[in-house]
């Protein structure tokens, strides 16, 4: 008997999440929808698929005029392929059965203020079934005490409201560029061949 996919991934609303209080982007989006379990053989690739996806997407929503350049242990987003934006090291990676991790640290580039931290980017897939043949997937991208140079040091009190202004829309177009990641990555996962059914 065939087994058919769900459709609630193309009804699935992405959340997103931001504060910017403290002058740092805190931020956390995520996707969820019910699809089939993939196969054990395709989270192999998913940790790379995740970080591709997500530096694509950071490219296209400056019309290529940021490239980045991924690889194992570091990932150089570049202006024009001259000014160095943000740099991303020191990658640590997590795995299961049912959840796939990536964390990167920020270490520098003209985007990031000069603080102690730069802060981190976290990637995520996570698998709850649902004991009905079907499961539970969600994609989620988090970063954690990013000193941007979009955001005042301190969002209280002090700054203005043009820099006000600035600093909220850079963090709404933030979570919006991220959604637009979340659901490229969710359409290549429910793609993928179904986890085999074992007696």
């Amino acid at each position: 008997m065939e087994t058919r996919r769900d459709t609630s991934l193309s009804v699935a609303v992405c959340s997103i999440e931001h504060d910017i209080t403290l002058g740092l982007l805190n931020s956390a989006q995520s996707l969820t929808w019910v699809g089939l379990p993939i196969s054990h053989s395709s989270l192999a690739a998913l940790p790379r698929r995740m970080d591709q996806e997500h530096f694509r997407a950071v490219e296209r929503s400056v019309l290529g005029l940021i490239r980045c350049s991924v690889l194992e242990d570091r990932v150089d987003c570049m202006f024009l392929g001259i000014v160095p934006v943000l740099r991303f090291e020191h990658p640590e990676l997590a795995t299961g059965p049912d959840r796939v991790s990536r964390t990167w640290l920020i270490t520098g580039g003209w985007q990031a203020r000069r603080e102690a931290s730069l802060g981190s980017l976290t990637l995520e897939w996570t698998n709850e079934p649902r004991g009905d043949g079907q499961t539970r997937h969600c994609v989620s991208a988090r970063v954690h005490g990013y000193p941007s140079r979009f955001l005042p040091h301190s969002m209280r009190g002090r700054p203005g409201p043009i820099r006000r202004c600035v600093a909220s829309t850079y963090a709404r177009y933030h979570g919006i560029v991220t959604c637009r990641y979340l659901r490229r990555l969710a359409r290549w996962i429910d793609s993928l061949p179904p986890r085999a059914e074992t007696a």
